[in-house]
C-alpha cells in the first residue's frame, strides 16, 4: 500500500467517524420503526453509490487504488447506517465495517473483487450486528448482492459511456448502490433483533 492510498483510507475513516457523529447531534434518531423502511434504503444505496463514485473519481481512481474503494465503502456505508436507524441499532462501525470490506476489493482483482469484497462486507456487518437473529445470512447476501450489482453497474455503465464519460461513472456507481440494496432488502428484512 502506497503512502497515498494510506492518506486516503485515513481520511476515509475520519469522514466515516465525523459525518455520522454530526448527523446525530444535528439530525436525532427517530422512533423506533417495526417496518422496514425499504424505499428509504433503497435510495440510500443510490446516492451512497452515486456519491461514493464522485469521491473515489476525485481521487483518480485505479481499479488497484484501496484509498478509492475506502472512499466508495465510506459513502455507501453513512447512507445504509443513515437508512438503517430507527429499525435496526446499527452504530457507526457498521460504516467502518463497509469501509474495510470496500478496502479489499482490489485483492480479487476485476472479477472476483465484487465477491471478496460482498465477502468481507458481510462478515464485517455481520460483527456489528451481533444484537441480531439470523446474522449469519448477511454474510452470503453480501456476497450474491455486490456480485451481482457490480456487474448491472458496470453494464449501465458502458451504455451510458459514450454519451456522457463523468455521468456513466456516477449513474454506474450509483446503480451498484442501489442494486445491491435491493437485493439486500429480504435477508435485511430477516434480521430480528434479540430478545
Amino acid at each position: 500500500m502506497t503512502p497515498e492510498q494510506i492518506i486516503k483510507s485515513v481520511v476515509s475513516a475520519i469522514i466515516a467517524f465525523v459525518i455520522p457523529t454530526a448527523l446525530k447531534k444535528f439530525w436525532p434518531e427517530t422512533e423506533k420503526v417495526e417496518k422496514l423502511p425499504w424505499l428509504k434504503w433503497c435510495i440510500a444505496g443510490f446516492i451512497g453509490g452515486a456519491l461514493g463514485g464522485i469521491g473515489s473519481g476525485l481521487m483518480a481512481p485505479t481499479p488497484e487504488g484501496i484509498g478509492n474503494w475506502a472512499v466508495y465503502g465510506a459513502a455507501l456505508g453513512i447512507f445504509q447506517w443513515y437508512a438503517l436507524r430507527g429499525y435496526r441499532s446499527v452504530g457507526v462501525w457498521f460504516i467502518f465495517a463497509s469501509m474495510l470490506g470496500w478496502m479489499l476489493f482490489p485483492f480479487g482483482g476485476p472479477v472476483w473483487g465484487w465477491v471478496v469484497a460482498g465477502l468481507f462486507i458481510g462478515v464485517f456487518q455481520s460483527l456489528t450486528l451481533s444484537g441480531t437473529k439470523n446474522v449469519f445470512w448477511w454474510i452470503p447476501a453480501n456476497i450474491i448482492a455486490w456480485a451481482l450489482a457490480g456487474l448491472v453497474g458496470y453494464q449501465v455503465g458502458l451504455l451510458i459511456i459514450g454519451t456522457n464519460p463523468v455521468l456513466a461513472w456516477v449513474i454506474g456507481w450509483g446503480v451498484v448502490g442501489l442494486v445491491g440494496n435491493i437485493i439486500l432488502l429480504y435477508p435485511l428484512k430477516m434480521l430480528k433483533e434479540k430478545e
